[in-house]
Parts: structure tokens; C-alpha cells; sequence
């Protein structure tokens, strides 16, 4: 950036393209306050902004946490006539997702006028990363209703929100739904389902699939051994753990919290030992005494 700042210092008079390339920039380099600072030096100059301005703007009270002052340009953006702006729109959306305010995040939803996938992806996820879950589910029905198909991301994503729910019955729905549209074929989706069936204590159905996937990354190893160690299956939960060593899948710290488990229900004291120490001395994790 310092180029281009040298070249940007240099240019005469007001060139909006140049303003928001710089913007852009610092926001891309992970600087929003240079961002923020060049928005307000245009704010009083009083010159014409656009579109592209004002979504980077709020991109960098995203990127920033700034939820106060993303509040304030979205007031700018209401008085300037931009919000009906798709772009506009949808960055103001991921804005209140990102500062916490899942309120006002509906709000802005609902100010879309024809929100695509990815606008309706944003509001789920939105729910679920600020545990708001049961809203994710109804924001679902609402997409379902108007005839709105999820795609793969807003699967994983409603699914994770029934694994936190532990929702049975509503996660089954989801999956048949995903089933239907074709996309349990993807490694995310199918992580988070076997996750979910293992935390809502439907072991078998959740083994089921995790042997049908081609890919099994951490998650999916994981969401077995803790799943059979908090179901009273320590032995098999050892058993996993085994069969991931030998096809040399690093553990991680959930991992260890499976096998702990497993050897508590088990009564496998020396054992457990022998895993608490091998965290540290062969995987390079420190024990966290607040989840052991």
C-alpha cells in the first residue's frame, strides 16, 4: 500500500475511482481505520459518492467492530436514498451479523427487497454464530415457503444450528430436504451431519454416514469419538481414536476431550493418564484444566 498511497498523495483533485481503490486497499490490507478516515474526509468535502464508497464503508465498520459508527452510515446511507441498493443492502446486513445485533440484522433483512441465496446464507449463519439458532430455523421456513432452495453452505449451517439445539427430528427434516436437492454429497454438509446425529444420540445413523463419506476430515472423527464417549460407548470411542492414528489424522483438543470421556465412562484411569500426558508431549497440545 505505501505505493499506492505515494501515488494517491500525489494526484490532483477529486477522483472518486482513486478514493475507493485506496479504500478498498486498506480494507483488503486490514486496515479499516485508513479506510473510515478517507470516507469521512469525503463525507466533508461534500463530493459525490457511489455505490461502491458506501459498501466499503461498511465493510470496514465490519472488519472493524465498529458498531456504532457502521449504525451512523447506515443512517447516511437511509438519508443519501441508497439502502434500496442490492449491494448496499446486503454489506449493512453483514455488518449487524458480524457486530452481534441479530435484531438489527433482521431488520436490514427484511428492508431487502428480493434477497438472494446468499443474502438469506448470511441471515441463517448470522443467527447461528451469535447462538440465536431457533431464529435461524425460522428464517428456513420463511426461505421454504417462497420457494427459496438452500444451497450447501445454508444446509451445514442449519444443521449445525439443529446439532446446537439437539433437534432431532427437525435436523431429519433438513436432511431429507438436502437429500432431495442433491447436496449431502459435500464434505461440509456431510460433516455437519454426522455431527449433528452424533450430539442428538443417534450413534448408528451417524456411523452410517460417516462411512459413506469419501473425505473425512477432523470434525467428522471427532463428532464420532465424543459422540460414542458422552453416549456411554467408551470402548468404541478408544476404537476410533486408534483407527485415526493409524490413518494419521492429527487429534486436536476435542479430540482429547472424546478420549478422556470415553476412559472416564470406562474407568480406564491409568489410560486416561497416558492420554493426558501424550496431548502435550506428542501433539503439541496444552491441557486447558477447565475442559478436562
Amino acid at each position: 500500500m505505501k505505493e499506492a498511497e505515494l501515488l494517491f498523495s500525489r494526484s490532483d483533485g477529486f477522483d472518486l475511482v482513486s478514493w475507493n481503490a485506496m479504500m478498498a486497499g486498506y480494507v483488503t490490507n486490514q486496515d479499516g481505520h485508513k479506510a473510515l478516515n478517507l470516507f469521512s474526509t469525503i463525507q466533508k468535502s461534500g463530493e459525490k459518492l457511489n455505490q461502491f464508497t458506501l459498501t466499503t464503508a461498511v465493510n470496514a465498520c465490519s472488519c472493524l467492530v465498529a458498531f456504532q459508527q457502521g449504525k451512523q452510515i447506515h443512517g447516511y446511507i437511509i438519508r443519501l436514498g441508497f439502502e434500496s441498493d442490492q449491494c448496499v443492502s446486503s454489506e449493512i446486513l453483514g455488518m449487524y451479523v458480524k457486530c452481534g445485533d441479530v435484531p438489527g440484522a433482521s431488520l436490514a433483512f427484511d428492508s431487502i427487497r428480493e434477497p438472494d441465496i446468499v443474502t438469506w446464507t448470511v441471515m441463517i449463519s448470522g443467527c447461528v454464530e451469535n447462538e440465536e439458532e431457533d431464529r435461524s430455523l425460522g428464517f428456513y421456513h420463511r426461505m421454504m415457503c417462497l420457494g427459496v432452495s438452500p444451497d450447501e453452505y445454508s444446509f451445514a449451517t442449519l444443521i449445525k444450528a439443529c446439532s446446537c439445539l439437539t433437534a432431532l427430528e427437525q435436523g431429519r427434516k433438513i436432511h431429507a430436504n438436502a437429500i432431495k436437492l442433491e447436496c449431502t454429497s459435500d464434505q461440509f454438509v456431510g460433516t455437519s451431519l454426522v455431527v449433528m446425529y452424533a450430539k442428538c444420540g443417534s450413534i448408528q445413523k451417524s456411523y452410517k454416514l460417516f462411512k459413506r463419506m469419501n473425505v473425512r476430515n477432523i470434525a467428522s472423527w471427532n463428532a464420532m469419538v465424543v459422540g460414542l464417549a458422552q453416549h456411554g460407548n467408551g470402548e468404541e470411542a478408544l476404537n476410533f481414536f486408534k483407527q485415526m492414528r493409524c490413518q494419521d489424522i492429527k487429534p486436536d483438543s476435542i479430540t482429547f476431550i472424546g478420549v478422556l470421556s470415553a476412559c472416564s465412562h470406562s474407568g480406564l484411569v491409568s489410560e486416561a493418564y497416558g492420554y493426558f500426558n501424550s496431548m502435550h508431549s506428542m501433539y503439541g497440545i496444552k491441557p486447558k484444566i477447565e475442559r478436562y
